[in-house]
């Protein structure tokens, strides 16, 4: 019951800092920017939150960064976590999380 808790609430903080990185990629005027301030921001977050990971992996898909597009981000926290060998639960958990911000149809952006 415990370990489970303890994943829910992981999962809701890795859910957060997808949700705080999409909003930094959108808010940024080119798409090399995009994903630096995804990067920057999830970094950021997770040490001052001090989130445990034990791999932690921002991928920005800025595919569609222009006008009316789209931009994702998706994080990815592996945990580790008691090995409970008799319950067949695996050491690391990794929990995975993607936001996605519409782009003002109206906005310039850059190259």
């Amino acid at each position: 019951f415990v370990l489970g808790a303890q994943l829910l609430t992981d999962h809701q903080d890795v859910d957060d800092l997808a949700r705080t990185a999409v909003e930094a990629a959108s808010s940024s005027a080119t798409a090399q920017q995009a994903r630096s301030a995804a990067q920057s921001i999830v970094s950021e977050t997770a040490s001052g939150e001090r989130l445990e990971c034990a791999d932690l992996s921002v991928s920005t898909n800025t595919a569609s960064y222009v006008a009316g597009g789209a931009v994702s981000v998706t994080v990815t926290c592996t945990f580790l976590v008691p090995s409970l060998a008799f319950l067949h639960v695996p050491a690391e958990v990794p929990l995975s999380a993607t936001a996605t911000a519409v782009l003002e149809p109206y906005r310039v952006i850059g190259q």
